[in-house]
């Protein structure tokens, strides 16, 4: 049932897409990356609750579904905000010292040294 609705979602998101570039007046960046956030989202919903058997005959499921995604979405947002926190973190300073050490010592020689 999930894939059922997800086909029909990215069947109406590529009907979209084609309206949205038929207007002239938006431009072309900005009517692709707004294809690309509809794609990514109506994807992402049905990897989501793939596994979860959720009714969505009833408006309740829908709720439940939603919940779901927000949660699911939410975690991903927090799991990327902490793998970038732990990369800022990083001590990136002995390794540049390191290299600047190196360039330093093969900056001092000149060109005609090398070339003996």
């Amino acid at each position: 049932m999930v894939w059922e609705i997800t086909l029909v979602m990215v069947l109406v998101h590529i009907v979209a897409a084609w309206l949205i570039l038929k207007i002239e007046s938006i431009p072309k960046l900005f009517a692709f990356i707004a294809i690309g956030i509809l794609l990514f989202l109506s994807i992402s919903f049905a990897v989501s609750i793939s596994a979860k058997h959720v009714d969505f005959r009833t408006p309740r499921g829908w709720i439940e579904a939603g919940g779901m995604y927000t949660t699911w979405l939410s975690g991903t947002f927090n799991r990327a905000k902490s793998i970038t926190l732990n990369i800022v973190k990083l001590d990136w300073f002995e390794k540049n010292e390191e290299s600047e050490k190196i360039d330093e010592k093969t900056n001092n020689e000149s060109i005609w040294d090398k070339l003996k």
